[in-house]
């Protein structure tokens, strides 16, 4: 319902949506808030005392569906079958558990048994995935952003700097 000065909003003319405040519609009362230096300092306070709280919950939420997806629920198992030890170069840190087959994060099936689980070092994991197709992203040549390709890129084809630019974007 709009005020009683006005039937439309003030910024874009719109009478169809809801009137929020100063004479603005919900959209260009969102854009005008924004805008404004202070608010946005305090929506990042806001966020960040959000997150802060519920950081802890959301971390362990994200790494159980995780688990799920990639793995079935074995990534644990794997771990505790392998003794928490790269079965490369027997290192105890930065572990993974790799698909042997190489049905891993990249294809639409994967093969998620304890005998086609295994667990590596992150250095053990990325030395195996070089040997298997000489570069970390299947189905990738150059990087889909800006087409370089004397840089590693990530499994959805972009290089690091472009890969941070979505990410960046994607996260407003």
């Amino acid at each position: 319902m709009w005020s009683r000065k006005s039937k439309a909003c003030a910024s874009c003319g719109r009478s169809d949506i809801d009137h929020v405040g100063h004479e603005l519609c919900k959209t260009c009362y969102t854009k005008w808030y924004v805008s404004k230096p202070a608010n946005r300092s305090r929506m990042t306070r806001t966020r960040k005392r959000y997150y802060s709280r519920h950081a802890a919950e959301y971390r362990e939420r994200r790494q159980e569906w995780r688990e799920q997806r990639h793995f079935n629920g074995l990534r644990d198992p794997v771990l505790d079958r392998d003794g928490h030890r790269c079965t490369k170069c027997g290192s105890t840190e930065k572990l993974v558990v790799h698909h042997l087959d190489g049905t891993g994060r990249a294809s639409v099936s994967r093969a998620n048994s304890m005998n086609d689980l295994t667990t590596l070092c992150r250095r053990c994991h990325v030395k195996v995935h070089r040997l298997l197709d000489g570069r970390w992203a299947w189905g990738y040549d150059k990087c889909i952003g800006c087409g370089r390709t004397d840089r590693r890129h990530n499994a959805r084809g972009m290089c690091y700097e472009c890969y941070r630019k979505w990410n960046r974007e994607r996260m407003r």
